[in-house]
């Protein structure tokens, strides 16, 4: 997969900065989100992306692809990379974290209020509260775990 990324970095010229650092992609395992601050760049990364992933056999699942476009206003709901619709998201969740188009954590800090909320309901009073090393941790920093058994 790197070498796969690496060609397409190179080749599409993809990158965006963020005060004096340069970025050109996010990658996990098997999942890579190639950086670009053109939309049009990064659907010809994508293009690059599915001709290098075919020379190893490899294709990349449309269907599971996304595109979010930060800060631009009256973005398409779709885009075309090489015959296949490719969905332009408002936001979506990468390792637990919602991320939205217009750079806000809000949406994010009102899902872990919900969360909470949801904890302290009283359907649910068999849920306690674990603390994870926070100082003066809120409701909001703490994670929802059922409490233990009950010994005799």
């Amino acid at each position: 997969m790197d070498r796969i990324l690496n060609r397409t970095v190179q080749t599409a010229q993809i990158a965006t900065t963020l005060g004096t650092e340069i970025f050109t992609d996010l990658e996990y395992a098997d999942d890579v989100a190639p950086l670009s601050e053109m939309l049009a760049v990064l659907i010809t990364a994508k293009g690059i992306m599915h001709e290098k992933a075919s020379l190893f056999g490899m294709e990349i699942n449309w269907s599971k692809t996304k595109i979010q476009a930060v800060g631009i206003q009256d973005c398409p709901i779709t885009v075309q990379v090489v015959g296949n619709d490719v969905e332009v998201v408002e936001r979506f969740t990468y390792f637990g974290t919602q991320i939205s188009k217009d750079g806000s954590c809000e949406s994010e800090i009102s899902r872990h209020i919900a969360i909470t909320r949801d904890c302290q309901s009283p359907a649910a009073p068999y849920l306690a509260f674990e603390h994870h090393g926070y100082d003066q941790g809120t409701a909001a920093e703490r994670v929802c775990a059922p409490s233990p058994p009950l010994r005799s």
